[in-house]
């Protein structure tokens, strides 16, 4: 649906690059505009892409800006010129949807240790941190997309290589995962 949606849109000069990947020079350019406070209409035409696609990645940026150059929020928010209490939001959903990617990467790979170290529910349960009963909802969701498409040789095996020191892993990503709880 949404492919089919920004395929419409890049049917229209104005947002003839909607959903298409952003280069390292649109980056730069991008945030040289917010930072010199360029209306987000002109941007978009700028790059041919949505008003809304232009907001959702100079606040991305901007977090990142946070980051790589130790900023405050307030410091971010008055650098690209989007509200503080806007910025703030769209960070506690970034954090929250980074934790869910975390934690389905940590219970994605307590899943292959059961098949490859031949470990139970249980026990995957205990070492990661999770709840027997969601890491067995989360086992039926994969199941079910598995079921659902067609496996390749390459897309149903799981590389040996990866699981050296799995166990050293998972420990690492569970205390990271409680340390941004605490948060």
């Amino acid at each position: 649906m949404f492919a089919n949606y920004c395929k419409n849109l890049r049917e229209n000069e104005e947002t003839s690059r909607a959903g298409l990947k952003w280069t390292d020079e649109e980056d730069e350019q991008l945030m040289k505009y917010a930072i010199e406070g360029m209306v987000l209409d002109d941007v978009a035409l700028k790059h041919h892409r949505t008003v809304g696609s232009i907001k959702i990645r100079v606040m991305s940026n901007g977090l990142n800006m946070m980051t790589d150059k130790n900023l405050t929020l307030e410091e971010v928010s008055n650098m690209i010129h989007i509200s503080e209490e806007e910025l703030g939001q769209y960070k506690h959903k970034w954090d929250e949807d980074k934790k869910q990617k975390l934690k389905s990467r940590v219970m994605s790979t307590g899943l292959k240790m059961m098949t490859d170290k031949n470990l139970t529910l249980a026990e995957v349960s205990n070492l990661i941190d999770i709840s027997e009963e969601e890491l067995f909802q989360y086992k039926q969701q994969q199941d079910e997309k598995k079921s659902k498409r067609k496996l390749t040789p390459s897309s149903a095996s799981y590389d040996a290589t990866i699981t050296q020191d799995i166990v050293s892993i998972l420990s690492e990503i569970r205390d990271y995962l409680k340390i941004i709880s605490e948060k």
